[in-house]
């Protein structure tokens, strides 16, 4: 009978393989001798060691036709066993006070993981690879060798990395099976079965040393340091049927599906923030209307579309992980969603730092919001003075104004419509009185700092009524000037779309939905031009040769040298339209506003590419608060189940898609549909009824 001391010091200290995997049927569990010091590694020999070598890419489903790569395949499954066997020897040295149970359920795992090393050697052997001819990986080993509480481990090795294990084991074992090779499925689906004993002995442990009161997911997500994390614990496929066996509640289950923390690199952070521009123009005295934060709470998942797995969303409010279960069915990327309050500050993040800060716009509000994050990570950048001058709409008439001087595109040359930049209620009123002389049939008035339509009064046939006069002078209390111009109109709205960093870049056009008032009621995006009336689009096309790309080409390269002084960098939007002139003839006005932030626009290009080619988006803000509330709740409450039909590669075929969650009290659902033309689009969001006013920013 050998010692279990004698076992596990063979196993970390030996540098032989066979050592390593010599299975000892009869120990002594009665006495542990303890380990003074944690080795910086386990020993091994020179082939196995760890020594760098260029890395080798873990091979794809594609690549096992060829036997060389499946033996690599089952060398990266070898190393992980012989890591998970080294560790678990180390923590029975390191915690000689453990449990005789658990060192007993922990050695029985022990020989499993040498029984699985051995048939993967053989296996390995016939492809034509040996131990040692792929570059060893610590990874398990720098995550797991100093955890400082036998629950910290067992949740690393049984609830992360065993875990993840039974979607690996499964997900290649029906890889094997599809080329044939049912020799190496068969060791993966012992390998499988032992995987569920071993999470199941990991998890009756971390339960047994839990803290009361809380559930397996929130100790879970709550022990787990950096740089393990909940995303780890899940592979290819996601094996619900396992994880049962093993022991996980349906929550456990449902929160790891959904998980998506980032697995090392620092997350880029996206926040939501409607109020951009009010909240520049009120600086410290911002207080969000009655309705803001509720707006605010239901737009929180309109940047998910431009995250990835493992950044993080803050969100104004909770969302469930029902919700977040059916956006991924869709197709969506899932990131890490974290609720945060508007009272306070956010919290720092836990042993990490932000890659880069997301706002949909950065404004004071904004920057004190995220100063934690900030503060973490000191190459971030956040809100600047010099950005004020940026957000407000007389930058893009003075830069409007600029171009038309140096005659840059004929688009600007024969644009009539001209904006006035009036500091008190004597030159709006002289302003709009000239437009109206000039033969203008309305005049609108707007203030600098404003999105989406807030902020402007219409004057009709020149005269400012008395509640008008009144509103005017509100607006100069917030605003040194306002813009006054005329009413046009337009023939067809549409958005070019930039990214600024050292140059600025064109990204791509939508077509602006915009209700009777100038006021944002939806994006169609993919497809748009086709029910577009022939002499806007013959417009449109005579932009550059490659059209209105190129004409978003050509922008981005003329603004790269006027915004070179900028410090600004983040998304840019432009609102443009085709307009009808005082003679009637279509024109171009490309350069309306600007907007240094995130739009509906941008969300909208956003989503195409989960669209199958050819196909039409629409992305919809609807508001429940109309006369037809009842017919458009019921609607809404049937399409909040729907998901759109994907294609066989998982593109959006058609359907509707609703990104908030639906409840009774939601005022503002959002909406993506996907169909043949706009038309179509338009009838599955609100079926025989017409479309109705929309919020948005």
């Amino acid at each position: 009978m050998k010692a279990l001391t004698d076992f596990c010091n063979q196993i970390l200290y030996s540098e032989s393989l066979n050592d390593k995997l010599e299975i000892c049927e009869s120990l002594d569990f009665d006495t542990l001798q303890p380990l003074k010091n944690i080795p910086d590694l386990p020993a091994r020999s020179a082939e196995l060691s760890f020594n760098y070598r260029p890395p080798v890419v873990l091979p794809s489903v594609n690549d096992l036709e060829d036997e060389k790569q499946r033996g690599i395949l089952l060398h990266f499954f070898l190393n992980h066993e012989l890591l998970a066997l080294e560790l678990m020897a180390l923590i029975l040295l390191r915690f000689p006070e453990a449990p005789v149970s658990f060192r007993k359920g922990l050695v029985k795992t022990m020989k499993d993981e040498q029984q699985h090393a051995t048939l993967y050697l053989k296996l390995m052997r016939q492809f034509g690879v040996e131990a040692g001819d792929v570059p060893m990986n610590k990874f398990f080993w720098d995550a797991l060798a100093k955890s400082d509480t036998l629950q910290k481990f067992v949740a690393g090795m049984s609830l992360t990395f065993e875990q993840a294990n039974l979607d690996f084991s499964l997900y290649f074992k029906k890889a094997f099976e599809t080329i044939g090779d049912l020799a190496t499925a068969e060791v993966l689906q012992k390998v499988y079965d032992d995987e569920i004993t071993h999470v199941c002995h990991g998890l009756s442990w971390f339960r047994r040393w839990k803290q009361k009161g809380i559930s397996d997911w929130e100790e879970y997500a709550k022990i787990l340091e950096i740089p393990l994390s909940p995303s780890r614990g899940k592979g290819p496929l996601f094996d619900v049927q396992g994880r049962r066996q093993a022991g996980f509640d349906d929550e456990f289950i449902n929160q790891m599906k959904v998980t998506s923390m980032s697995r090392g690199r620092s997350p880029d952070v996206f926040i939501f923030h409607g109020f951009t521009e009010v909240s520049i123009a009120e600086g410290s005295s911002f207080n969000f209307p009655k309705w803001g934060r509720v707006l605010e709470q239901e737009m929180s998942l309109l940047p998910l579309v431009f995250c990835r797995q493992d950044d993080l969303l803050l969100s104004w409010g909770d969302v469930s992980v029902e919700h977040l279960q059916k956006l991924q069915a869709s197709g969506l990327t899932v990131p890490e969603v974290v609720t945060c309050h508007f009272d306070e500050a956010v919290k720092p993040l836990h042993k990490r730092h932000a890659g880069s800060l997301r706002p949909w716009g950065w404004s004071p509000y904004i920057h004190h919001k995220l100063q934690p994050l900030l503060k973490q990570n000191e190459k971030l950048s956040g809100w600047q003075a010099s950005y004020k001058n940026l957000f407000s709409k007389s930058f893009a008439v003075d830069l409007a104004r600029l171009l038309k001087a140096e005659n840059a595109h004929i688009w600007l040359a024969e644009c009539d419509v001209e904006t006035e930049l009036c500091n008190n209620f004597a030159e709006v009123k002289e302003a709009v009185e000239r437009f109206i002389e000039e033969g203008w049939k309305s005049v609108v008035i707007k203030a600098p700092l404003g999105a989406s339509g807030r902020s402007m009064r219409r004057i009709l046939d020149g005269e400012i009524t008395e509640v008008q006069h009144s509103q005017i002078i509100a607006l100069f209390k917030n605003s040194d000037e306002l813009l006054v111009e005329p009413w046009v109109e337009r023939a067809l709205d549409f958005s070019l779309h930039f990214d600024i960093s050292e140059e600025v870049k064109f990204k791509g056009v939508t077509r602006l939905l915009n209700d009777e008032r100038g006021q944002y009621s939806g994006s169609l995006f993919g497809n748009p031009w086709r029910e577009v009336d022939k002499d806007c689009l013959k417009i449109l096309h005579s932009a550059t040769k490659r059209g209105i790309n190129g004409f978003g080409d050509w922008l981005a390269k003329y603004l790269s040298e006027k915004l070179k002084a900028c410090a600004y960098r983040g998304p840019l939007g432009i609102d443009c339209f085709i307009y009808k002139n005082r003679e009637g003839d279509l024109k171009v006005r490309p350069l309306v506003e600007m907007n240094f932030r995130h739009t509906m626009g941008r969300v909208a290009l956003g989503f195409e590419k989960f669209l199958k080619p050819g196909r039409t988006g629409r992305l919809s803000i609807l508001s429940l608060k109309s006369k037809r509330q009842k017919y458009l709740r019921g609607r809404m409450e049937n399409l909040s189940q729907e998901i759109p039909d994907l294609t066989d590669n998982g593109m959006w075929n058609k359907g509707v898609l609703m990104l908030n969650e639906y409840s009774e009290k939601l005022n503002f659902p959002i909406l993506v549909a996907v169909g043949n033309n706009g038309q179509e689009c338009e009838e599955l969001v609100f079926g025989q009824e017409p479309p109705v006013k929309a919020g948005g920013s």
